[in-house]
């Protein structure tokens, strides 16, 4: 959250040398842009935009079916039947739908590639899916300002609805066209925002058909700010939620029928470098998606019951559950998980 902070703080101090444009962004005066950053083609007629699109065509879905191959990917065009039919989706096969986080893509992120990766090694019989709204959070700008592109579109646009609202769209063609039996069949696994994206997926999808998704499994879910849908457990028949970076990049905002504290859960895991301060965070952050995936291959890893704020394992390990993949649906209440 301090993160979230420091870049609000930078916003307001290029607001000064801004000027509005539209309800999207703003655009920086290029003579002002120059002096400060050095950026910008030196013309009086160039600026530097940090409008990000909103369009939800932007939205993409790929199939991902090989795992010897981790870019052979098939893209999915919603509402169209030949495109479904020509991608190899096993229509016998439940869904697995896959949601990233903000600044990043789902083919270059390394979060839910991990996920998608050993889903596909373990022989996982699921059709892969990973959903894509990259354009709308990255920018061609400098790391910094593409964040302040991001954080204005968060503060003024609704991005939550318009990706869930889109990724239910998609769901439903797929229910239409026989690819999915029913939202029974259905496992949302989402991080950091798209952990909050997927709760929304899942309400639309109730919505639309009168029943929730099977299971959601928010990976450290980013705080959301006021008036922002975020993960709730009714938003699915299962609900189980993984925290790593708490008091840092999420906070205990969502809680699932199961909830898993890795280490504490957080705000710092013992693997993460602490030289850099964001570096660390950061790294705290994305472990939730690499423990959620080692629990893919092995579900021997153990949560057990403990009393809030569970920073501290159990004296004595009471009614263990397997943590991650392989979580029973019936588990109920807060987990420590030593890793």
């Amino acid at each position: 959250m301090k993160f979230f902070i420091i870049l609000v703080l930078c916003k307001l101090v290029l607001l000064c040398y801004a000027k509005p444009q539209g309800q999207l962004g703003f655009t920086l005066k290029e003579e002002s842009f120059n002096e400060l950053f050095g950026y910008g083609d030196g013309s009086n007629n160039s600026a530097v935009s940090f409008r990000l699109p909103n369009d939800p065509n932007y939205i993409k879905f790929y199939l991902y079916r090989n795992p010897l191959d981790e870019d052979d990917r098939v893209e999915i065009l919603l509402n169209d039947v030949l495109s479904l039919y020509k991608s190899g989706y096993n229509f016998s096969s439940p869904l697995k739908l896959l949601i990233h986080g903000v600044l990043s893509d789902s083919l270059t992120t390394h979060d839910v590639q991990a996920v998608k990766l050993e889903y596909l090694r373990a022989g996982t019989p699921a059709n892969i899916v990973l959903v894509d709204y990259g354009p709308l959070t990255v920018s061609d700008l400098p790391f910094i300002f593409s964040t302040l592109s991001f954080l204005t579109v968060l503060v003024q646009n609704d991005l939550t609805n318009i990706v869930s609202e889109r990724t239910a769209e998609f769901v439903q063609f797929l229910l239409t066209q026989g690819a999915v039996s029913g939202p029974g069949s259905i496992h949302i696994v989402g991080f950091s925002v798209g952990a909050n994206i997927a709760g929304a997926v899942g309400r639309s999808i109730y919505s639309r058909t009168g029943k929730k998704p099977r299971r959601i499994s928010g990976l450290d879910p980013s705080p959301q700010f006021p008036f922002r849908p975020k993960l709730e457990p009714t938003d699915a028949e299962f609900v189980d939620v993984t925290y790593t970076s708490l008091g840092k990049m999420s906070t205990f905002s969502t809680e699932g029928h199961a909830t898993f504290f890795i280490n504490g859960g957080g705000p710092h895991q013992q693997h993460c470098p602490n030289f850099m301060p964001f570096t660390e965070i950061y790294c705290s952050h994305t472990t939730s998606v690499y423990y959620f995936a080692k629990s893919i291959r092995k579900s021997t890893i153990l949560g057990c019951l403990c009393r809030m704020p569970c920073l501290e394992p159990p004296d004595v390990c009471r009614l263990p559950v397997p943590y991650g993949e392989n979580t029973p649906e019936k588990s109920r209440g807060n987990y420590y998980v030593n890793l």
